[in-house]
């Protein structure tokens, strides 16, 4: 057997390994296609199951988290339908009025006025109340001055014990000794003489005030006769009277002859 003739075998495998090439070929690419299909099939069945389950079984209840993301997907489209309300407004010329700058600002403004204003009050209620307070007890202790001044400078002979016991009421018991010596020391004298006084307050004033002191000046006329003189004697006196309030009524502390 020469070469040619086992070589021929050979050729005829050959050739008819290539007319079914294209055969396995085409059987290959079937078989591929198949393969891709059957996950794809397997997968639509699996969702439509799960579309048969979800109709069946009641709806799950949200959660707060899918609630939370559900609101802000509403805000979100609202605030895009507002952009788009305004866009259009704008396009046709309609002035879009600010919402949300001017307010806040508006908020601002007031919040800081609302702070100040609290401090200033909280420094001027108290003050003004103190001050209210100093001016009432003024007006009354300047009342209560004007009465013991006229108290203190009348006398009648014929009754000065009870004279001045009634200047005596109104003086604090530091005072009251020291006035009640001096005058059972001068009452002899006005009785010697038959001594009258009738006394005038021509004015006053407060020097110095406070809600529990008050200093006030007075200017006191005494008409004074006596046995010794037909004529009245006009006395012209300016006294300083310190006032002290004590359970709530005025009393004399000092009384000075300026």
């Amino acid at each position: 057997m020469t070469d040619d003739d086992a070589d021929l075998p050979r050729a005829r495998r050959a050739k008819t390994a290539a007319a079914k090439a294209p055969a396995a070929k085409a059987r290959a690419s079937k078989a591929l296609v198949s393969e891709e299909a059957a996950p794809a099939e397997a997968g639509s069945a699996e969702a439509g199951a799960e579309e048969a389950a979800s109709a069946d079984s009641p709806e799950r209840p949200k959660t707060k988290a899918e609630r939370l993301e559900a609101k802000a997907a509403r805000l979100r489209a609202a605030d895009e339908r507002r952009a788009e309300l305004a866009a259009a407004r704008a396009a046709a010329g309609v002035p879009v009025r600010p919402r949300s700058t001017g307010l806040i600002a508006a908020m601002a403004v007031l919040a800081v006025l609302v702070v100040a204003l609290g401090a200033v009050v909280a420094v001027l209620v108290p003050a003004w109340l103190h001050q209210r307070d100093v001016n009432a007890a003024r007006v009354s202790a300047l009342t209560a001055a004007k009465s013991y001044a006229v108290d203190f400078g009348s006398y009648d002979y014929q009754h000065l014990d009870r004279d001045f016991a009634k200047v005596a009421a109104h003086l604090t018991p530091g005072f009251k000794k020291s006035y009640l010596d001096s005058s059972t020391k001068l009452q002899p004298a006005i009785v010697q003489y038959k001594g009258k006084s009738t006394a005038t307050v021509q004015g006053l004033a407060a020097s110095t005030a406070t809600t529990a002191k008050v200093s006030v000046v007075i200017l006191l006329d005494q008409t004074v006769t006596t046995s010794q003189s037909s004529t009245p004697r006009i006395d012209r006196n300016r006294l300083q009277m310190d006032l002290v309030r004590q359970k709530g009524t005025w009393l004399i502390a000092k009384l000075l002859l300026k």
